[in-house]
């Protein structure tokens, strides 16, 4: 663990969720302007990327085109 309890890449923040949907959140992969990525598993046991977008972004059409291109 860093100074002021931050953990490093690789593991889940104190501040992330440990479920998004149906998925299990095992790792925060990066996190960035746009938002955040984490690594999650699926009820199966699949190993899949969970992109989560920043609430200021959801709103925005052109931001929402440019994020269902880049998935």
């Amino acid at each position: 663990m860093e100074p002021g309890g931050k953990r490093r890449r690789g593991t889940l923040l104190a501040s992330d969720p440990e479920r998004i949907g149906r998925y299990l959140l095992t790792e925060r992969l990066g996190a960035g302007g746009m938002g955040r990525v984490y690594l999650a598993q699926t009820p199966s046991g699949r190993r899949i990327v969970v992109k989560v977008i920043r609430p200021e972004y959801v709103k925005d059409d052109e931001f929402r085109a440019r994020f269902v291109r880049e998935a």
